[in-house]
């Protein structure tokens, strides 16, 4: 494939990464090796950051149960050099940037494996110079005239920095051990992202604490020896059990308000996803045998939409800093096993909307019916395990923050059949786990099952390089049982009657080792009529066409050193 990147110096460089002369040793069962790598290399990113020199290319050969070690048998004449156990390609001498004579460098790349089994690939790599267009800015700047416009969200998404805060101590609130309805939490008094609080006639209005109903007893703090996996620094919200509590359902109000988070300066209309680490403890873990009860709801984050409609918000449904009119009360589902840190990727498609059981929810569904959009309008929001549990509860919440697609490497996504997404590493059984809601039925049950695609890569996937990335090994809900095929990359919904999606798969061990970041891609390869499996229920076909010919994707940090 062809990538054009520009450089700090205003030099474009023309990578052009060819595998050829693919061969394996005569029968072996070591793969033929792959470029797992598939994004627009951005030489800039490469050359300045943390991966100096990195030109793109990642090699990958599979043999099951082996170690793979990678070398270069041809560095085109020491221009490059390969991580062993990674098989990332990076450059090594910078002046092969600037060929004047001979600017195509071919390396070739040799995978061993521990049986012995060797394979090898040539690279061609085009390193020809070329000077960049100049848009009116008289720089040399491929940007000028050309700029996105500026998005007016002053705190980067950011909503509760916990960075600034240790135990009950946090940045421009105060700790109170009565805030409301006699539980303890924080009030906001002038923070400086945030700016003031606002007084109400019932108290004070932006506040976070503890979600009492039913005598839930928890309390929070920031800790600061707890950290999800994407942060090496600051701290992160606690939320457990107070010892005289016996209900086992932590829960805790993040933010309620007198204002939508768009007059605070976290989001705005674009504002279509929100991004969260999760880890939680105490929960009972969901079944795994395969079968239709495998998977239910034992986490959800409840959301209030408000917006001013002109009147005094007397009560509820009058709008800020009650919910807006119309019932703006939402809730998205998540199923999840306890351990592990998983990264929450909610987007503008709730699960549910509160009393309307059996009608279907459209993506951003205020702005079909009020013309509101769902982060824009966000007010008030909790994080509940949702059930009781057989032992005390926790949860730990980082790295929460808000972001637009639309300034991401790909803006077109899925939204209708694949919602509520999360990814999750367990390191003690070495195992991943992936899932989320099909929101895209008008009604559930008699056989309407469907049908997915999930990849992973170590850069970016979008709609045009979802082939290339390579396909997961699910674990559970995969196979001719369940879709009729052996391609282990498909799974299906466990229950015709349940929105649910989740499998287990497991990834290289060196790609765990080595690497920071791992992207994943979800398709709806749904087919009317198409998918059957053989094993009851799933020999049924999927009940409709695929919504969207859009992927959906969510990565995963797995160290930050």
């Amino acid at each position: 494939m062809e990538k054009n990147i520009f450089t700090t110096s205003g030099i474009m460089l023309l990578t052009t990464l060819m595998s050829t002369n693919l061969y394996a040793q005569s029968g072996s069962t070591l793969s033929q090796i792959y470029d797992i790598d598939f994004r627009q290399n951005k030489i800039t990113d490469a050359l300045l950051g943390d991966e100096c020199g990195a030109i793109g290319v990642t090699a990958f050969a599979y043999e099951e149960g082996k170690k793979i070690t990678y070398s270069l048998t041809d560095n085109a004449d020491g221009c490059f050099e390969i991580k062993s156990g990674s098989g990332k390609v990076f450059m090594t001498r910078y002046e092969c940037l600037n060929p004047l004579d001979n600017p195509i460098k071919n390396i070739t790349v040799k995978a061993v494996s521990e049986s012995g089994s060797t394979v090898e690939a040539n690279f061609a790599i085009d390193l020809a110079l070329h000077t960049p267009p100049d848009n009116g800015g008289g720089d040399g700047d491929p940007n000028d005239g050309n700029e996105p416009p500026e998005i007016p969200v002053e705190s980067n998404g950011v909503l509760l920095d916990w960075n600034k805060g240790l135990n009950q101590s946090l940045e421009g609130w105060t700790w109170q051990d009565d805030v409301a309805y006699s539980n303890p939490g924080w009030i906001l008094g002038s923070h400086p992202t945030l700016g003031d609080g606002e007084r109400f006639r019932w108290g004070q209005g932006p506040r976070s604490f503890n979600k009492g109903d039913y005598g839930k007893l928890n309390t929070a703090r920031v800790t600061v020896t707890d950290r999800a996996p994407s942060t090496n620094s600051g701290g992160a919200l606690v939320v457990e059990e107070l010892p005289n509590s016996t209900d086992h359902r932590s829960t805790w109000w993040l933010w309620y308000d007198g204002k939508p988070l768009s007059e605070r300066g976290i989001t705005n209309n674009s504002t279509d996803r929100m991004s969260f680490y999760l880890k939680a403890e105490g929960l009972a873990p969901m079944s795994d045998d395969g079968g239709m009860g495998s998977i239910g709801t034992n986490f959800h984050v409840g959301t209030y939409l408000c917006w001013r409609t002109g009147g005094h918000p007397s009560g509820s449904g009058q709008g800020c800093p009650y919910e807006g009119p119309g019932n703006q009360h939402y809730y998205h589902y998540l199923g999840i096993n306890p351990g592990a840190w998983i990264h929450v990727l909610l987007d503008q498609h709730p699960t549910h909307h509160r009393g309307q059981n059996g009608k279907p929810l459209a993506n951003n569904p205020t702005l079909e019916s009020d013309g509101k959009h769902y982060f824009a309008q966000l007010n008030q929001m909790y994080m509940e395990i949702r059930y009781p549990q057989p032992t005390k509860t926790s949860y730990v919440i980082d790295e929460l923050k808000f972001y637009s697609t639309s300034d991401t490497e790909e803006p077109h996504q899925n939204d209708e059949s694949i919602t509520s997404l999360w990814v999750g590493y367990w390191p003690n059984t070495d195992n991943w786990e992936i899932g989320f809601k099909d929101k895209s039925f008008d009604s559930l049950g008699n056989g309407k099952f469907s049908t997915f695609e999930i990849r992973w890569s170590l850069a970016p996937i979008t709609n045009d390089n979802f082939a290339d990335a390579t396909p997961i090994n699910a674990l559970k809900y995969s196979g001719e049982r369940y879709t009729g095929t052996t391609n282990t990359s498909r799974i299906r919904r466990p229950n015709d009657w349940k929105p649910d999606v989740w499998t287990r798969f497991q990834l290289p061990d060196e790609i765990e080792q080595t690497d920071k970041k791992i992207y994943f891609a979800i398709k709806d390869v749904s087919v009317a009529g198409g998918n059957a499996g053989t094993g009851w229920p799933w020999n049924r076909t999927d009940g409709h066409n695929s919504p969207s010919p859009y992927v959906k994707v969510i990565d995963y940090h797995l160290n930050v050193h």
